[in-house]
């Protein structure tokens, strides 16, 4: 169709988990403390059993999808950052 895709949506060079884990650290994380301040017999369950569980899951599929794209010759900058998008490599 001769569409250019963009950067984040190209899945040969794109890795979703590290988008995850980057709106985990600046949406997620921040207001879970939030919250767990303000009702502490949270913590537990919320930052403990559900975000720091999530967090190592989201890791782990990062880890995973660098061993996979190292394995079919993809590039090892997939899931670049967003200040590399410029092109200028």
């Amino acid at each position: 169709m001769g569409y250019t895709v963009s950067p984040f949506f190209d899945r040969t060079t794109s890795n979703p988990f590290k988008y995850q884990i980057g709106y985990i650290e600046v949406i997620v994380q921040p207001l879970l403390d939030t919250w767990c301040e303000f009702l502490p017999h949270c913590k537990q369950d919320v930052m403990i059993k559900g975000l720091d569980e999530n967090r190592k899951l989201i890791l782990k599929k990062i880890d995973e999808t660098k061993l996979v794209g190292a394995l079919n010759g993809q590039r090892e900058d997939a899931g670049r950052d967003s200040d590399d998008l410029d092109g200028d490599d």
